[in-house]
């Protein structure tokens, strides 16, 4: 509907601005095609130091700039970025990168009398699939005879002191479970087969006069 060429080095193709504060879009796109974006970006030179794709600035680092009520896919073999405040500046930081969909559950506990258990939050645990054990990861903090992981459920898991022991000992927790695909579905949500297809829009050639 709209196409536009520019060949300026410095200035947008594009350039839009909403001064009003009622919740209306500077740029909207909506399209009913089964195989096509509702907006689509395309930088053919690009540099590896600078967002060359599409990049949204907002007011403050605490407010959201991209979102999304779908699944999202980076190609390139990497997971997404970020940036952490040190004290020498920012530091960058990646996400794990996993050949299954998990998620993942920490905390610190202590063994009463040699045995403990611990309940995950049921708010969170409907998020862990039914048809996939979970791994426990355990780290004793303070002396004791070992720990082993005796029993799990997808809800929790209990601890026991090795050797008959009887103590109080602290330690801290590591639970990876896959993701079920919904609360009211929680068969593990699998990684899809094929990787997620973008068409380049088909533009009309502009001749010039």
């Amino acid at each position: 509907a709209l196409n536009i060429h520019n060949n300026a080095d410095t200035y947008p193709t594009i350039w839009c601005k909403n001064d009003h504060s009622n919740g209306s879009n500077a740029v909207y796109g909506q399209t009913n095609s089964t195989d096509q974006p509702a907006l689509f970006g395309k930088n053919t030179t690009g540099n590896s130091s600078y967002v060359n794709g599409i990049y949204g600035m907002v007011a403050s680092t605490s407010h959201y700039g991209i979102g999304t009520n779908g699944k999202g896919y980076f190609g390139g073999g990497t997971a997404p970025f970020t940036s952490l405040s040190v004290k020498s500046g920012q530091k960058m930081l990646t996400s794990p990168l996993t050949p299954e969909i998990e998620i993942y559950f920490s905390g610190s506990s202590h063994l009463i009398n040699g045995s403990a258990e611990i309940i995950l939050d049921s708010d969170i645990s409907v998020s862990i699939a039914t048809n996939y054990p979970i791994k426990v990861i355990i780290t004793p903090t303070e002396m004791c005879n070992g720990m082993a992981v005796i029993e799990k459920q997808f809800n929790g898991f209990v601890v026991m002191e090795l050797n008959n022991g009887k103590s109080n000992a602290s330690f801290d927790w590591l639970v990876i479970a896959r993701k079920a695909v919904s609360a009211k579905d929680q068969n593990a949500e699998e990684m899809p087969s094929t990787i997620p297809q973008c068409k380049e829009p088909e533009l009309e050639k502009i001749e010039d006069n």
